[in-house]
Order: C-alpha cells, then sequence, then structure tokens
C-alpha cells in the first residue's frame, strides 16, 4: 500500500490531511505564499514556534480544565443519584433480619472471644 492509500485508509491521518490542508489555504490567502523560509531568521521562526507552542500549552489547560468540569459533573449525578436511592423510603425494608437487628454485636463478641482465647 503506498502512502496516499494509507492517509485515505486511516481517519486520523485523514483528518490531518484536511486540516493541513485548510491552514495552507489560509496561508496562502494571508500571505500570498506557502511556508518562505527566508521569511524570518532562525531566531525569528524559533520566536514563532514558541508563541504557538504557548498558544498550545493554553489550549491543553483550557481542555484539561474542561474535562475535569465534565469529570466532577458526572461524579455530581452518580452521588446525587445515589442519595435519591436512599432517601427513596421505597428502597428500605420494613422488616430487618437477626443479622440486621443485631448490628454486628454477636460477631464482636466472638471476635473477642477469640482474642480473650489466646
Amino acid at each position: 500500500m503506498n502512502i496516499s492509500n494509507e492517509i485515505l485508509a486511516n481517519p486520523i491521518l485523514r483528518n490531518v490531511q484536511e486540516k493541513f490542508e485548510l491552514q495552507t489555504a489560509k496561508g496562502l490567502a494571508k500571505y500570498g505564499e506557502t511556508v518562505n523560509p527566508d521569511s524570518y531568521s532562525v531566531e525569528g521562526w524559533l520566536n514563532h514556534l514558541q508563541e504557538e507552542l504557548i498558544d498550545g500549552a493554553v489550549y491543553v489547560e483550557t481542555v484539561l480544565s474542561k474535562l475535569n468540569d465534565m469529570q466532577l459533573i458526572q461524579e455530581n449525578v452518580r452521588l446525587r443519584n445515589a442519595l435519591k436511592f436512599y432517601a427513596d423510603v421505597n428502597n428500605h425494608p420494613t422488616e430487618f433480619s437477626e443479622v440486621e437487628k443485631d448490628g454486628g454485636y454477636k460477631a464482636r463478641q466472638a471476635l473477642e472471644g477469640e482474642n480473650n482465647d489466646k
């Protein structure tokens, strides 16, 4: 398979290629040319890259913040659903078994007896 077919077969690569083509078209419309190495000095290109990377860091921080907000919202929904379940009187038994009435008392006594036997 050749590279063009690989790109066409892979939706991620296809999306990147489409974005690259759109970005190139924007650059042509704005500057009248594609990237020209003589447009900046080496230091100028590095400064430009640094500015783009700083913008990228801001975008990453924004997305991470939004993800955190989404996770908090999901956790809030989960906890509210649990509270609604436990608040609903229909979810509580009206009669309790002997074990539930005991509340673990006999088990604690038995364990204390084990400790006293040693």
